[in-house]
């Protein structure tokens, strides 16, 4: 709670140290160094509070010497902030009283807006003097400080309750900004819901398209290889073209040798007959020269066969020659229609790898602009996820605004549903209290510190209602309402509201005895309690107020009124359910209208035998177990109270 005096410190407060400290070197004495020194001195509060206090203590000085009173507030709230933390209340009061009273007078002179007034007492006043208030035995010097605290919250009540009220109405603006921004963001998610679905159909096409230029990538591929086949095709046709025609030509030149030989064959063999007839000759030249003429018509035939042979062999040469040629002509003209079917399949994928080309540069444009329209959505979504942050800051602000005029399930029901219902309750406690000769003290003390009493009484009963399970309903002037077993409903309420009421009495009797010793005047309280059924709910439509009605409630009024300074009084209905708990003291009836004579009693103590040490005010483990029987009985048995 203590460290909740200072103010919070961000990261960027952290970042601008260098900064800060540059500015004060400069030793200008003029309003920057002053306020470099308030925000030095606020960043290292949390971590050096000695070295705080030195920059606060130094812009206090220069504030003052040149006149800055702004500075000069500031300065001194720190200080007195830092002496909160060292437990130094007295010294602090001294500093936040010099800062109220800066502060006051540049609010009154316009020169401060009322906001600032108030946050100082926010953050530093109130949580420092409810601080103090919560110290059970206080030395001598917290006292004088808290007294100090005590008269300085008097003079800042009226702005603080002024600021409530301003505070009211600005939450019932940001009520109104905050539906009408819900309905933006209605209406966006709508617009965004249907961008969304624009873009999944976008999706689907895009993947259709992905998926054909998957298969026409296959297909590119199928073509690459069969190019690939047509081209080994082409280099193994190729070789063997070359294969053949050197296989031909080796063939020919073999052919060609071989009919060399044949004829040179030939040409010996008849070189060897022409000799073997010569010898012939010239051994029968003698006995038949009649022969010489058939010899020289054999040799003439020799020579004709001989040239009919050669021209044989030149035929069979061109011949086959020819038909190699043919044979070689017909295997060229197959390789050139090969080759020109190969050239139009080039064709072909050439176009189809254009329209591929194309295909992926509009994807590629498709992409871009996805990406685009992501990149917008993605800023419409931040720029969404910043409102809705605010929405729920704002949402939070109305919540805790909200619990604190109506109770929390009353509450949820009316954000969910925008109303509440009122409803029945069978079994429902209520205290009532009065302060006796209010009015006329009223008259005596200063309207500050009578609301400033008030204030200390009626928060000391909330703790009270707080501890012991009770919902406080309202207050009227010096009068206080609660109740037991709403919203929530509950089997115990009986006497959770009477051991309250106990507390109640006790804690003003001390109270009491306090303000005599200091011979200060004192309040002093009536306090009547009734049990029964009755209906609760909201009423208002601007103005929310949860308050209850019934019989009920008028015979706890009753019991009030009726009661006696200092005592608890209750009805004859809470008594049959309380009166085995706690020493009770009947004390006649009274007359209600439309219902006849009513019993009282007044409730002394919880019985010895029930609390702890036998003293009456705390209860023991037998108490809480007989009370756990109790609830059991009444809870099968809803109408005990009727």
């Amino acid at each position: 709670m203590i460290c909740g005096l200072l103010p919070q410190v961000s990261l960027g407060q952290s970042n601008d140290v260098v900064v800060l400290k540059a500015t004060v070197a400069q030793n200008k004495k003029d309003k920057a160094q002053v306020d470099a020194l308030n925000k030095l001195a606020v960043i290292e509060s949390g971590r050096k509070p000695r070295q705080a206090f030195d920059y606060a203590q130094k812009a206090e000085k220069i504030a003052n010497a040149i006149n800055y009173k702004w500075g000069y507030a500031v300065a001194n709230q720190t200080m007195g902030d830092l002496q909160v933390r060292n437990n130094r209340f007295l010294r602090a009061a001294r500093y936040h009283e010099e800062a109220f009273n800066t502060m006051e007078a540049l609010f009154k002179a316009q020169k401060i807006s009322q906001q600032k007034l108030v946050h100082f007492i926010s953050k530093s006043l109130l949580p420092t003097y409810r601080l103090l208030k919560s110290k059970k035995s206080p030395v001598r010097r917290e006292r004088r400080a808290i007294r100090r605290y005590q008269k300085l919250y008097g003079q800042a009540g009226p702005y603080h309750s002024e600021h409530a009220k301003i505070v009211k109405e600005e939450l019932q603006r940001k009520k109104e900004e905050l539906r009408k921004k819900e309905e933006a963001i209605r209406a966006k998610d709508k617009t965004i819901s249907d961008k969304d679905r624009a873009i999944s159909t976008k999706n689907s096409e895009l993947e259709g398209k992905a998926s054909a230029l998957k298969r026409t990538k296959y297909q590119k591929y199928l073509l690459s290889q069969q190019k690939l086949i047509l081209s080994l095709e082409k280099d193994s046709l190729s070789s063997q073209t070359d294969t053949l025609t050197r296989n031909l030509r080796i063939k020919e030149m073999k052919e060609k040798a071989l009919m060399d030989s044949l004829i040179l064959q030939d040409l010996e063999k008849k070189g060897l007959a022409l000799k073997a007839a010569q010898h012939k000759v010239e051994q029968e030249k003698l006995t038949a020269e009649n022969k010489q003429k058939k010899l020289i018509i054999n040799f003439a035939i020799g020579g004709a066969v001989v040239i009919i042979l050669s021209m044989l062999f030149i035929i069979r040469s061109y011949l086959a020659q020819k038909k190699a040629n043919k044979l070689l002509a017909l295997q060229k003209e197959a390789l050139a229609e090969r080759t020109d079917k190969i050239m139009k399949q080039k064709e072909v994928l050439s176009k189809k790898n254009e329209e591929i080309t194309k295909q992926k540069d509009e994807l590629a444009t498709m992409n871009e602009e996805v990406q685009q329209r992501n990149e917008e959505i993605n800023t419409q979504m931040e720029l969404i996820e910043t409102q809705n942050e605010t929405i729920k800051q704002e949402q939070q602000i109305s919540d805790a605004l909200l619990l604190n005029i109506l109770p929390e399930q009353v509450a949820n029901e009316l954000k969910e549903h925008g109303k509440a219902k009122i409803r029945h309750h069978e079994m429902v406690s209520v205290l009532f209290t009065d302060f006796k000769g209010f009015t006329k003290l009223a008259e005596t003390m200063p309207p500050q510190e009578l609301v400033q009493e008030l204030e200390k009484c009626f928060t000391l009963f909330d703790e009270i209602m707080e501890k012991h399970n009770l919902e406080k309903i309202k207050t009227i002037g010096d009068a206080y309402m609660a109740v037991g077993g709403l919203p929530v409903p509950n089997t115990t309420n009986f006497v959770d509201i009477v051991l309250a009421g106990l507390e109640i009495q006790r804690s003003m009797d001390q109270l009491k005895a306090e303000k005599e010793a200091k011979g200060e005047p004192f309040w002093e309280t009536r306090l009547g309690i009734n049990t029964g059924k009755l209906i609760a709910g909201v009423i208002g439509k601007n103005k929310f107020a949860y308050d209850v009605w019934g019989d009920t409630v008028n015979t706890a009024s009753r019991m009030e009124s009726s009661g006696e300074i200092g005592r608890v009084n209750i009805s004859g209905v809470t008594y049959e359910l309380v009166k085995d708990f706690f020493e009770c003291e009947y004390r006649g009836k009274i007359m209600a209208k439309n219902k006849g004579a009513i019993d009282m009693y007044f409730v002394n103590s919880i019985k010895a035998e029930l609390s702890i040490s036998g003293e009456g005010i705390a209860p023991n483990e037998r108490f809480k177990a007989m009370l756990e029987e109790k609830s059991k009985e009444v809870a099968s048995n809803p109408t005990m109270a009727a």
